[in-house]
């Protein structure tokens, strides 16, 4: 299935320059490596015995902009960017590739595992009930939603996502 891209031009450049870098569609163990902000990481993949360090973009969520004017939102920006250091910095954490946007990275839902849960949220338990789960793994990304630390991605009239493979 050919991506539906805005800009193709660009979009070829990039698949002719870092093709052995895409990270194909599935489900991965990843270790975050660094912390952009409330949903961004970036994270090392193992992809056919090969290692690629790749820019996560947190899947249909949207968090307070660090480089805020606003200082209101920008504080939230920090908070949320600590809460997830805490969550998974250093951590391996279950991800699901779903596609790649405009800017290259890969779109994700994110689930980490209970240890990792019950360090920064002490009634994960009751929490899961509400949210839900795969795999008996909370999906980060909707915990976000659920309990207001992101709002829903608005996405425009021309979709900016496609799929991989």
């Amino acid at each position: 299935m050919e991506p539906t891209y805005k800009n193709t031009k660009s979009f070829s450049k990039y698949l002719s320059e870092y093709a052995e870098q895409l990270i194909p569609n599935g489900t991965y163990d990843v270790k975050v490596v660094r912390v952009c902000d409330g949903d961004t990481v970036w994270g090392i993949f193992e992809v056919n015995g090969s290692f690629i360090r790749q820019k996560i973009r947190f899947r249909n969520i949207d968090t307070p902009e660090l480089k805020s004017k606003d200082e209101t939102e920008k504080n939230k920006a920090f908070e949320q960017k600590k809460f997830i250091e805490d969550l998974l910095m250093d951590k391996t954490v279950r991800v699901e590739v779903t596609g790649m946007c405009r800017y290259y990275r890969s779109l994700c839902s994110l689930y980490p595992d209970e240890f990792l849960w019950s360090k920064v949220e002490p009634n994960y338990k009751e929490k899961y009930a509400i949210v839900g789960g795969k795999d008996n793994m909370m999906e980060l990304n909707e915990y976000m939603l659920h309990t207001g630390r992101a709002k829903k991605m608005q996405y425009k009239k021309r979709s900016w996502i496609f799929s991989i493979f």
